[in-house]
């Protein structure tokens, strides 16, 4: 107590007298902080099965039945190159079976009389309510329902890969849709809702039989017409 009591006096000011010296507090040094390095993107948590000019895309559930490839609605589907093994072709006017490559396998299904391209469509069939996983790593850029044929209550999924602003993907047939637009996107990861159950037989139910599901997935141009 003495010791501080003189420190005080000595520190004490005088009237009249010199003001002491202000002496600015140590300070602990600092190093200068840099800047965070940018977080990598998550590893998709499923294969590559697609590729689209330098968009890639991931099977859109961990428990695929069949990935079948056919010929889109809509002349503004853009053909995909398929990835790994096909296991059948089954329209061999359009499509000439490629080199394996690393990737699931899949089949291309045979024509329906339409002019475009034999894989600008794909059908990724699961089981009633499986879950649906983002093909792609980048953003939500549209939720909307339609009618599927004029008269089906359905949703409509538009994904932007990130890295790929010029391209979109479309996916159809979902339910307990849970995402919303802007929200990012995990290719494989994040789920999207669960596959929907249709009141009808599709093309790919040829090949798989009946009571099986599917997603429907293209790849436009943006700009391209939607349903």
């Amino acid at each position: 107590m003495a010791i501080v009591a003189g420190l005080l006096v000595a520190h004490a000011i005088v009237p009249g007298g010199p003001r002491p010296a202000l002496v600015p507090p140590v300070q602990a040094a600092t190093r200068a902080s840099s800047p965070s390095p940018a977080t990598p993107p998550p590893k998709p948590g499923t294969r590559a099965f697609a590729r689209v000019r330098g968009l890639v895309l991931f099977v859109p559930t961990r428990h695929a039945v069949l990935i079948g490839y056919h010929e889109a609605s809509y002349p503004e589907a853009l053909a995909m190159t398929p990835l790994g093994r096909c296991a059948h072709d089954y329209n061999r006017t359009k499509f000439h079976r490629p080199r394996r490559t690393p990737g699931p396998a899949y089949l291309v299904m045979s024509s329906r009389g339409r002019p475009t391209r034999a894989t600008s469509a794909v059908d990724v069939a699961m089981r009633t309510g499986t879950p649906v996983l983002s093909p792609v790593t980048g953003h939500v850029s549209k939720v909307r329902r339609y009618r599927l044929y004029g008269a089906y209550r359905d949703f409509e999924l538009t994904l932007v890969e990130d890295g790929q602003p010029n391209f979109i993907v479309l996916l159809i047939h979902i339910a307990n849709v849970r995402v919303t637009v802007g929200q990012p996107l995990a290719a494989g990861v994040t789920r999207l809702g669960t596959v929907r159950d249709l009141p009808f037989e599709s093309q790919v139910n040829d090949y798989v039989g009946v009571h099986i599901q599917h997603v429907h997935i293209e790849v436009k141009r943006v700009g391209g017409t939607g349903r």
